[in-house]
């Protein structure tokens, strides 16, 4: 949700600030327009509480009637001073890097540079929005609601997250590898294919034998009688050796 707050000087722009407070409050929402900060707490620094609610807003609409720069009784400019409502709302809202919007009201001008504290000196360079107090306010005040709604929300960057170093080594994953076939389960499969009678129900075995297809069977029984033959061999060859060593 989009958060304006709107600055202004009371004895320059209080009305026409309550209807344009009314207008964005139409768009935005009732909790998303502030203009006036009265519930100060009794013994807290007005500019620490004034800066902790504009850093909660998104946009800081600046309002600037024809006696934004007039000066008080004594004949000193109230934007001069230190304690200025305004000029500490501006100043916070700069500082928090908002959006900071001057919006004219009337035949308003645009303060310059040299008529500002050079706090808010920046204010005199930011494009500001005329809007009429006559007939022409409610065109000229959609206009601004469809700017705000159009402006690129930017929140201040957050902190970087620490780096965190790990209190224990990395565990080290081995690389996949293929497991062997256990000796004894090789001796059973060979044993088993030395057999085709103990794989092959005895009918499938008879029938094979009388089909036609018999040079074909008596290929396929020698390639499984020779893993047998081989290791028939192998002991016949052992058994010789031990006789010829005695």
């Amino acid at each position: 949700m989009t958060r304006i707050f709107i600055s202004y000087r009371r004895g320059d722009s209080e009305l026409f600030t309550g209807r344009l407070a009314d207008h964005l409050r139409g768009h935005f929402g009732e909790q998303a327009v502030f203009h006036d900060i009265d519930s100060i707490p009794f013994g807290v620094d007005f500019r620490d509480h004034i800066s902790a609610v504009i850093r909660q807003c998104d946009v800081l609409l600046a309002v600037i009637g024809k006696d934004w720069l007039t000066a008080d009784e004594k004949g000193k400019r109230r934007i001069d001073e230190a304690r200025d409502f305004v000029r500490i709302e501006i100043e916070s809202a700069l500082e928090a890097g908002l959006i900071v919007i001057p919006v004219l009201a009337g035949d308003a001008n645009m303060p310059d540079e040299n008529e500002l504290p050079a706090s808010i000196g920046k204010l005199a360079y930011l494009n500001a929005a005329q809007i009429d107090t006559g007939r022409d306010f409610k065109v000229h005040t959609e206009r601004l609601v469809q700017g705000v709604k159009t402006l690129p929300i930017l929140k201040p960057p957050f902190p970087a997250a620490a780096k965190s170093t790990p209190s224990t080594p990395a565990k080290v994953i081995p690389p996949p590898c293929r497991l062997r076939r256990h000796p004894r389960n090789c001796r059973q499969r060979n044993r088993h294919l030395s057999n085709p009678r103990k794989i092959l129900p005895e009918s499938s075995f008879v029938t094979l034998l009388t089909d036609q297809n018999w040079w074909y069977c008596r290929a396929v029984l020698s390639r499984w009688a020779r893993p047998r033959a081989c290791l028939a061999s192998a002991r016949s060859a052992a058994t010789t050796s031990v006789r010829n060593a005695g």
